[in-house]
């Protein structure tokens, strides 16, 4: 298996023992090893065989994402099979992505009833890269005036916590706003 920064790559010695219809569809395959096929189905760790390649591509068009290619290379043989990551198709699900995008958000106003760094609040949700969970979640949040910085005025300190504005805190921040406002004028 080999991972790049666009796809999932799996190669696995041998050629295709079923057609490319087949080998996508699922349901039948021929095993080029049923005693360890075997051993695996009683581990409980296998499925019947011929049941996974169906399923991954059910999986990757549920996300929208390029349909898998699969290519016979030869001396030495493998079948390779390629996951596209990211590129959308059309054929994404609309629905899937602000239900779980809201839900994360609730975890994290959840989780931060008292102040947590930037590190335990990925942990906690499971989410590994950096830059798109601070674009898409921490941001947003601060702007929507749900979550706030410990250090306001020190974005990149590393002692930077975040914390769930409460409805209490939000009013009064308002208040103060409106009053100031009225001040000025």
């Amino acid at each position: 298996m080999e991972r790049t920064d666009d796809s999932f790559v799996f190669m696995n010695p041998g050629m295709l023992l079923v057609s490319r219809q087949q080998y996508f569809e699922g349901g039948r395959s021929i095993c080029r090893n049923p005693t360890l096929q075997k051993m695996f189905m009683l581990l409980g760790r296998a499925e019947k065989a011929g049941s996974g390649v169906d399923k991954i591509v059910s999986g990757w068009q549920y996300l929208g994402w390029p349909h898998p290619t699969v290519a016979e290379e030869m001396r030495p043989d493998y079948v390779v099979l390629t996951l596209r990551l990211g590129v959308k198709t059309t054929q994404e699900n609309p629905s899937r992505r602000p239900i779980k995008k809201n839900w994360r958000k609730r975890q994290i106003l959840e989780f931060c009833e008292k102040p947590k760094s930037f590190s335990e609040i990925m942990d906690n949700i499971g989410l590994k890269d950096r830059v798109s969970f601070k674009r898409l979640y921490i941001n947003p949040m601060i702007e929507e005036g749900v979550l706030a910085m410990t250090e306001p005025d020190n974005p990149t300190s590393r002692n930077q916590m975040y914390v769930t504005v409460q409805e209490t805190q939000k009013r009064e921040d308002a208040q103060e706003g409106s009053q100031e406002g009225s001040q000025h004028e």
